[in-house]
C-alpha cells in the first residue's frame, strides 16, 4: 500500500488517526493491528455495552 492510500484511509476514518509525538506523527501499533486482526470497530461504530 503507498503512503498516499494509507493516508486516504485514515481521512476517510478507515484507519486510526495518528497522534503526534515531538513534532514527528506516529500510530499506535496496538490499533493497527486490530484492524488487521478484525478487533477493531468501523468507524462511527458505538458500541456501549452498560
Amino acid at each position: 500500500m503507498s503512503a498516499s492510500e494509507f493516508r486516504r484511509l485514515v481521512d476517510r476514518g478507515a484507519l486510526p488517526p495518528p497522534k503526534k509525538i515531538g513534532g514527528t506523527t506516529r500510530w499506535r501499533v496496538a490499533d493497527l493491528e486490530a484492524i488487521l486482526v478484525g478487533l477493531a470497530g468501523k468507524p462511527g461504530d458505538d458500541d456501549d455495552f452498560e
